[in-house]
C-alpha cells in the first residue's frame, strides 16, 4: 500500500470517526436527563457541557433578558451569566417532573400537586399558564398549557 492509499484511508476514517462521535453526542439522552434535571439550576455552565455535550441547537432568549438558551432535544437550560436560570422541558420530554407529564390534563395536575399558586395567560394565544412556588426551595415551577387544556412545556426557574 503507498502513502497515497493510506492517506486516503485514513481520511475516511478520520470522517467515520467524527460522523459516529457526532451520531453518539445527539442521539442518546444521559439518564440525568430524565430524573435530575432541576437539579441543574444555578449550576455553572462548565458542568452543563460536561454532563450533556454540546447542545442540538443554540439560541436567544424571547424573555428580553439577553440569556441563551441551549437546547438538546427534549429539554433545554437557559443560561445567564454563565448559569442556569431556567430549565425547559419541551413537548416531546418523555420523563417526568415533579410527577408530572407533558400531555397530562389541567385537572391531572391539581389531582397530582395541588392548586397552583398564581395563574397567567400566554399573551400570545390566552393559554393558561400556572406558577407553582416551590416551598423550601429558590425554585418556581411553571407549567405552559396548550388549547386542549393539556401541558404543552414546563420549565423550573431559579429564583437566586
Amino acid at each position: 500500500m503507498n502513502f497515497k492509499q493510506k492517506k486516503r484511508i485514513y481520511g475516511y476514517l478520520s470522517v467515520i470517526l467524527l460522523i459516529l462521535m457526532t451520531a453518539n453526542m445527539f442521539g442518546q439522552e444521559s439518564e440525568k436527563s430524565k430524573t435530575d434535571l432541576n437539579e441543574f439550576l444555578g449550576v455553572r455552565l462548565y458542568k452543563v457541557f460536561k454532563t450533556f455535550g454540546t447542545p442540538r441547537d443554540v439560541f436567544c432568549s424571547a424573555d428580553g433578558r439577553g440569556e441563551a438558551i441551549l437546547d438538546y432535544g427534549t429539554f433545554a437550560f437557559q443560561i445567564g451569566n454563565r448559569t442556569v436560570s431556567i430549565v425547559y422541558f419541551w413537548e416531546n420530554f418523555t420523563g417526568k417532573v415533579f410527577g408530572l407529564t407533558i400531555g397530562m390534563t389541567a385537572e391531572q395536575v391539581k389531582k397530582a400537586i395541588g392548586n397552583p399558586n398564581d395563574i397567567k395567560q400566554s399573551k400570545a394565544d390566552g393559554t393558561p399558564i400556572w406558577i407553582y412556588n416551590l416551598i423550601d426551595t429558590d425554585r418556581m415551577l411553571v407549567i405552559i398549557f396548550n388549547k386542549s387544556n393539556k401541558i404543552e412545556r414546563i420549565q423550573i426557574e431559579w429564583l437566586s
